[in-house]
């Protein structure tokens, strides 16, 4: 009998330990491999905007989920060597020589790992595919472009399992290794106790670390920025470090510590699960750390979609118009007849018609950057790039309001959000310069909050602001069409038809675009001509290509309209990439966290199989051991739910109001939304953990 043979018996007896490993592996392998075919596809790594939040923050996700997978696999390939321990032990000690045995554990293993990588694989790729079936038609309307996996997903794929075979065969060799036969043989029982004696202090540092670490790793930077005036980089990121730090400790503490207190009877009824956790406490903190690492990813991944749908809907929430879009006066865009008649032929009425006219002036400003000390400078001029002006009448004629600007001053159009932030305060602008380039010194008087008026972020050169009407005059003189922006704005009282409407209006206005217009929403005229007389390269002159059939196309237009019956009914199919992208992050971090919860309450059931068959003897009853198995559990999923979500959540909170440093009703309702999926994989995780119980007391026989 060979020992191909010998291996071959053992698989058919103890089908239970192959299926865990196997399962474990393909598992992994699948979640990075659907992971890597989505995320490397030529469709959603042309809508990453290269260097963008978004884009580093699926990286971040990806590498914290690739850590979780990987350290998965070393658990599952641990607890396989552990059941491998003892026939290792027997065969070496019947004189089967250790390097013969090695190569037949090795060729065992390679073929196991193979596969679990070609399972894997396939089964990754083809849930990748199902996935991109349920998003094809929005995906299509939003980008036009069909769904590929790139070859790079699969090289990076078998990375991972290389990885991962590397891991295996180096445990694998560090197990062989040993001299003592009879520790062989009884690693399979060997427990993992933590060897710490903590207390109540190590607890408080725990959670001081955890809450420090985040709030310094996010709020550190803003708050130089704010009272020092210097960036501090991405130094603050190594505060995440004590805040892994103090999970660390707060889990450890949670498995070694257990005094008698003011309950000492609830001690004593729980001492014997309390101290079946000590004896496993090292694979239970390495498994509770991995699954609150994995919740927090996934819930930081699933907040992405309300806090993008928050803000887009507070958007139009916040616009009482149904239609606003502007032009330069003399582009030849849609006029007010045309408009009607498109609006006539689809039976649409159009009411409170309003066109306004800005005056396109150049202001001075403040140029706020950062030097190479990371110390931000800021440079004022005269001459900063064109801004927009209202005349006072214009304004109250529009709102109904009754404004009043004093001549020399001006007031600043803004978001009802609105706030200061380092790059941009609102009294920046004290100069404008007229068309015969003489300069008149403005000082700022306040602000009016007029959502529909606002262009863009509202500040520097995309700002606008309402003058009195003496000086709006005295600085019109001699203007004509082409130092002129015209804004038309109005509602429509027929809902059934305004979607069709809003879609015709925007191809008519995107085909008659004139190719000034075909710029992105940063360019700005004066500031290119200087930087073309200074022979530096401008970084907003590229030519921006229309989609008039597809309104549902996302990209950089300065002039795009609004139509508010379009955006309601495509924002979602706009951002389908995004979702997709973050939905499935969220989806595949979530499904590992219960899945490694799971794995390990069937191994803890199956290493307490023999203690508790000796306490049955003892006379413990079926309750008792049912209650002695699910107390731990209960702390392997519990702990984790509460310090992955709480972490997930602050995390949430100090990122939106480190932005601006407030919190807008967009992003508070956002972190509802966010409270209510919180509270959905709570209770997932819940529903996991009574399922976990059933199976880990039937593999521990109770």
């Amino acid at each position: 009998m060979t020992l191909h043979t010998i291996f071959q018996h053992l698989r058919k007896n103890n089908p239970g330990e192959y299926r865990l490993f196997l399962g474990c592996n393909t598992f992994a392998i699948l979640l990075i491999s659907s992971f890597l075919a989505v995320l490397t596809s030529l469709l959603v790594q042309s809508v990453l905007p290269e260097g963008g939040d978004s884009r580093k923050q699926v990286y971040i996700i990806f590498a914290a989920a690739l850590l979780g997978c990987f350290l998965f696999t070393i658990y599952s390939s641990s607890l396989f060597l552990r059941y491998k321990s003892r026939e290792t032990g027997i065969l070496t000690a019947m004189g089967l020589p250790r390097k013969t045995y090695m190569r037949s554990l090795s060729r065992e293993l390679l073929s196991l790992l193979a596969l679990c990588a070609v399972c894997g694989t396939a089964a990754g790729q083809l849930l990748s595919f199902i996935v991109w079936l349920c998003f094809l038609p929005l995906v299509k309307q939003s980008t036009g472009a069909a769904f590929s996996i790139s070859a790079r997903g699969l090289l990076y794929t078998l990375l991972f399992v290389i990885l991962i075979a590397v891991s295996l065969f180096i445990q694998a060799n560090l197990f062989m290794k040993r001299s003592n036969v009879i520790e062989i043989i009884q690693e399979q029982h060997r427990s993992e106790p933590l060897k710490k004696t903590v207390t109540p202090g190590y607890l408080l540092s725990g959670c001081i670390l955890l809450v420090s670490g985040l709030f310094l790793a996010l709020c550190l930077s803003p708050l130089s920025l704010r009272l020092f005036h210097r960036s501090l980089g991405s130094l603050p990121s190594v505060f995440f470090l004590p805040a892994f730090l103090g999970i660390y400790r707060i889990l450890v503490y949670s498995i070694s510590c257990h005094k008698k207190g003011a309950r000492p009877q609830h001690y004593y009824n729980h001492i014997i699960s309390y101290n079946m956790m000590k004896f496993l406490g090292a694979q239970m903190v390495r498994s509770m750390c991995i699954i609150t690492l994995l919740l927090f990813c996934g819930l930081f991944g699933a907040f992405y979609v309300p806090t993008l749908m928050t803000g887009l809907n507070n958007f139009n929430a916040q616009n009482p118009e149904d239609v606003s879009f502007f032009y330069p006066a003399d582009s030849g865009e849609l006029t007010k007849e045309e408009i009607y008649h498109i609006a006539g032929d689809l039976g649409v009425t159009i009411t409170a018609y309003h066109e306004l006219t800005f005056l396109n002036l150049i202001g001075s400003s403040v140029d706020r950057d950062y030097n190479d000390q990371g110390y931000l400078i800021e440079t004022y001029m005269e001459k900063f790039g064109y801004m927009q002006f209202l005349s006072e009448s214009a304004y109250n004629a529009y709102t109904g309001e009754a404004v009043r600007v004093q001549p020399g001053t001006y007031l600043l159009l803004t978001h009802p959000d609105a706030a200061e932030t380092i790059w941009a305060h609102f009294d920046d602008l004290d100069q404008i310069t007229d068309l015969n380039g003489n300069a008149h010194p403005v000082s700022f008087a306040g602000t009016l909050v007029c959502h529909q008026l606002v262009v863009g972020r509202g500040s520097d050169t995309q700002a606008r602001y309402v003058l009195s009407d003496s000086d709006y005059a005295m600085l019109s003189e001699g203007a004509v069409d082409k130092n002129k922006t015209k804004q038309v704005l109005f509602q429509t009282a027929d809902a059934e038809n305004s979607y069709a409407f809003a879609r015709e209006l925007y191809r008519a206005f995107s085909e008659r675009a004139s190719s000034e217009m075909l710029v992105l929403g940063n360019y700005d005229p004066y500031q290119h001509e200087q930087a073309r007389s200074q022979g530096k390269e401008y970084g907003y002159d590229r030519t921006v290509t229309l989609y008039p059939e597809q309104p549902e196309r996302d990209f950089d237009w300065k002039y795009a309209p609004y139509f508010k019956k379009l955006e309601q009914k495509i924002s979602f199919v706009r951002h389908a990439v995004f979702f997709l992208l973050f939905l499935y992050v969220a989806i595949i971090c979530l499904a590992a966290a219960v899945i490694i919860a799971y794995t390990r309450s069937l191994t803890l059931g199956q290493s307490e199989r023999l203690v508790f068959r000796d306490l049955s003897q003892l006379g413990a009853n079926a309750a008792f051991l049912r209650g002695c198995l699910s107390s731990q559990l209960r702390r392997l999923f519990l702990l984790p739910s509460v310090i992955g979500i709480l972490s997930a959540y602050l995390f949430d909170f100090f990122v939106m109001y480190t932005n601006d440093g407030h919190i807008t009703s967009a992003e508070a309702m956002a972190l509802t939304i966010n409270g209510s999926i919180c509270l959905t994989a709570a209770l997932m995780l819940a529903a996991a953990y009574g399922y976990s119980v059933k199976k880990a007391c039937r593999a521990a026989g109770c």
